[in-house]
């Protein structure tokens, strides 16, 4: 009725001359409560050595992916997530799942700054900061029958936090809509 599954992986990445050595935790545990009835619960650590900077001000293909290279610190984040998972019919399947994703060592371009504003090099126009992320899904399918299909709807936020931009206060991500 209970299973589990941990893993752990090693990342080491070098860049201009500098080496980072990360470890990456994932634990996923899943309660059988009965035949029809499931509950799951995950944790896993992800780090990430090139980021995509946006102008968060303007809609314009003018993304930039960056390396993190000696200045800045790789982004981390740690997500936990949550469902219940159920049968209440042979034909019909539901679940509702909800998730917290927490992100240090975000890049974003300073205020007033573009990939193409300054001719500084692209460590001069970024600061680094924090973010979260966090939500639910809920979704209902049906598999047999003369009506079948799929249902789901997902309610989520993502937000930024960094000392340098918007004085200090959290603000919803570029593509938080």
């Amino acid at each position: 009725r209970l299973q589990t599954s941990v893993g752990l992986r090693g990342v080491i990445y070098a860049s201009q001359h500098k080496r980072h050595k990360m470890l990456e935790p994932r634990v996923n545990v899943c309660w059988q409560v009965h035949d029809r009835m499931s509950i799951k619960g995950s944790y896993m650590r992800t780090n990430q050595f090139e980021q995509q900077v946006s102008n968060s001000f303007i809609i314009l293909s003018t993304d930039a992916w960056l390396p993190i290279g000696n200045i800045w610190q790789p982004l981390r984040s740690d997500q936990w997530s949550a469902g219940i998972y159920g049968s209440p019919s042979a034909n019909c399947r539901v679940s509702i799942e909800g998730y917290y994703k927490t992100m240090r060592g975000l890049l974003e371009y300073r205020d007033g700054i573009g990939l193409f504003t300054t001719n500084e090099s692209w460590s001069d126009k970024v600061t680094q900061g924090d973010g979260r992320a966090y939500g639910t899904d809920v979704s209902l399918s049906r598999g047999k029958g003369k009506l079948t299909g799929n249902i789901a709807y997902g309610l989520m936020w993502n937000t930024r936090l960094f000392e340098m931009l918007n004085e200090g206060r959290r603000f919803p991500a570029k593509y938080d809509d």
